[in-house]
């Protein structure tokens, strides 16, 4: 038995450090692992935090601002999580300012799933348990809560796969200006022919708990004396007229009386006609174009709230 146990331990060493290495590198390599280095070695010259979803991650560049920035932005990341980001990162952030919170509609009809990998990657990286499993192997390892982008980013550092954008010191990854429309010349029959809604907004139940989120992280800046600016991130008239209205309305109308209550402005470029198709990656992400346009709008907004 003992003789069976060292041959399988042997036999499963080489797997074993190989796991050791591709979990090293994406704490380290990885969108979310880089910001988090640059916001703690950082942290006494950080004025502006961006938070939201990928309208924020992919729209916004920190770099692109005249102030110094950070990002906690995700793909997928919901209100629920900006505001315990907001609670961890508040205190460990003496000269901050500005706090720029994405508000798109899409966000305030879905919430964290606790067997989904941005639940197990919120804790593995930043330790918020938030509506995650009691107990699994993947809230503690990331290439177990997202393998395949784990795979992607080694095989990138590699030289083995060119699909993945690696991201700059700041952790922000532009569109690739190759996107949908890209591919599709902007053929704007072609994009408006092809287009299919992937977000739902039929959890109306989650609407007051998401404002009651958003709600909150207002709050807590103001605590702290932290300013808070509210944007929309433009949206292409394909995605923007799949919307139904009564639930856009909804969320304006809730956001508008956030924002009265509030002090605080908001600056929703969700139907802006100045971004034209030449603008977009698809039918909700600006290309690198349209994010540097987005970013000197958004820079001028924290400018006019000091």
């Amino acid at each position: 038995m003992r003789r069976f146990l060292m041959k399988l331990l042997v036999g499963s060493l080489p797997f074993i450090i190989a796991f050791a290495v591709v979990e090293h590198h994406c704490r380290t390599r990885t969108v979310i692992a880089i910001r988090k280095d640059y916001i703690h070695r950082h942290a006494e010259r950080i004025s502006t935090l961006l938070l939201g979803d990928s309208h924020s991650n992919r729209n916004l560049n920190p770099g692109g601002l005249t102030m110094p920035a950070a990002s906690v932005a995700l793909g997928g990341q919901p209100l629920s999580i900006d505001y315990y980001l907001l609670q961890k990162l508040l205190p460990t952030l003496p000269h901050l300012s500005t706090v720029v919170m994405e508000v798109s509609p899409h966000r305030f009809f879905y919430d964290l799933d606790a067997t989904h990998w941005n639940a197990h990657l919120y804790r593995a990286m930043w330790g918020i348990p938030y509506k995650t499993e009691q107990f699994s192997w993947s809230n503690y390892s990331l290439v177990l809560a997202h393998h395949k982008h784990c795979a992607e980013v080694y095989l990138n550092y590699l030289g083995l796969s060119g699909t993945y954008l690696p991201p700059d010191s700041l952790g922000f990854v532009p569109s690739d200006s190759c996107g949908r429309f890209h591919n599709m010349r902007y053929d704007t029959a072609r994009i408006a022919a092809t287009f299919r809604m992937r977000h739902k907004f039929d959890d109306t139940a989650l609407v007051p708990v998401n404002l009651r989120f958003l709600d909150e992280s207002i709050r807590l800046c103001r605590q702290r004396g932290v300013r808070v600016v509210l944007v929309s991130a433009p949206l292409y008239p394909t995605y923007a007229a799949a919307v139904p209205q009564r639930q856009w309305q909804q969320v304006n109308d809730i956001i508008q009386q956030i924002a009265h209550s509030n002090h605080v402005p908001w600056y929703n470029h969700s139907r802006d006609t100045c971004f034209s198709v030449y603008h977009f990656h698809d039918d909700d992400h600006l290309n690198p174009r349209g994010a540097a346009m987005f970013t000197s709008l958004v820079n001028r907004y924290i400018h006019q709230a000091e």
